[in-house]
């Protein structure tokens, strides 16, 4: 379908998912191959978001067969690629990936600058995590000011209501 439409990016994102659903069920060649074309059509395209995450996936699954030359590589690349806010999470498994090649590595030095770089992404994360749970509890606020504002109306309009009905009582009897 993909391919019949000419859509590129459709067909490199299902290659990234598919490449990454055959590393997880132990398929690695299947999986390599897949992320691989993924890499190409996004390097071909210049599509700029999926491109790191495809150097990513690839060097995790480098990684997992013990290449940490070319974990390093491709996760390094994917690193750098991920320069975005909106990308924390990303980054953060990138920059894992970097720390734990960097360390396989025996490179001590360099895997020690990404640790100190992975705790920094961590905390942005969880500052921007809090960051949203505060704008949730100012929602609620607002929308619990809104309900009581409503609340008290309601029982005024019905104190006044009643006040009324007594009063038109009061002159009947």
């Amino acid at each position: 379908y993909y391919e019949a439409q000419g859509k590129h990016l459709g067909i490199a994102r299902t290659k990234l998912i598919l490449g990454e659903t055959y590393h997880k069920s132990g398929d690695s060649e299947s999986a390599l191959r897949l992320l691989k074309e993924a890499l190409a059509i996004a390097e071909e395209h210049n599509y700029r978001d999926l491109l790191p995450a495809a150097h990513v996936k690839i060097g995790e699954l480098y990684f997992s067969k013990a290449d940490y030359a070319l974990s390093l590589k491709h996760c390094k690349l994917g690193f750098e690629g991920l320069n975005e806010a909106w990308w924390l999470g990303e980054q953060l498994s990138a920059c894992e990936c970097v720390y734990k090649s960097y360390k396989a590595l025996g490179n001590d030095l360099e895997a020690l600058a990404y640790l100190e770089k992975k705790g920094e992404l961590e905390n942005k994360l969880q500052l921007k995590e809090t960051a949203k749970q505060l704008e949730k509890i100012e929602f609620q606020k607002v929308l619990l000011q809104d309900s009581l504002t409503r609340a008290v109306e309601a029982r005024l309009i019905a104190d006044a209501h009643k006040a009324e009905v007594q009063a038109k009582n009061k002159t009947r009897n």
